[in-house]
């Protein structure tokens, strides 16, 4: 059964990979032509993206931080807790 589907599924990745080439293509040259007409639009405009990923990055960076802080204190509480545990109760 699995290779009666066999041919039907090759047709199918074939015309898919088709397509996304093709798609590719027509990409390709829209951006092209789009580069060429406002590179310099283009350009500002992929310098403020770039900055605000990194600034969304920095946050990103800084609340990976914070959590680490958060957890390493949690951590050195729950040291502290379990030693006082052992020191009073055993």
């Amino acid at each position: 059964m699995c290779l009666r589907n066999l041919p039907d599924n090759n047709e199918k990745i074939s015309h898919l990979v088709h397509s996304m080439h093709y798609v590719s293509l027509h990409l390709t040259k829209y951006i092209k032509c789009l580069q060429s007409i406002v590179y310099p639009t283009f350009e500002i405009i992929m310098l403020v993206v770039i900055v605000l990923l990194a600034a969304v990055e920095a946050e990103i960076l800084q609340m990976i931080a914070n959590v680490r802080v958060i957890v390493t204190q949690a951590s050195m509480t729950v040291r502290l807790l379990v030693s006082l545990y052992v020191v009073l109760f055993l």
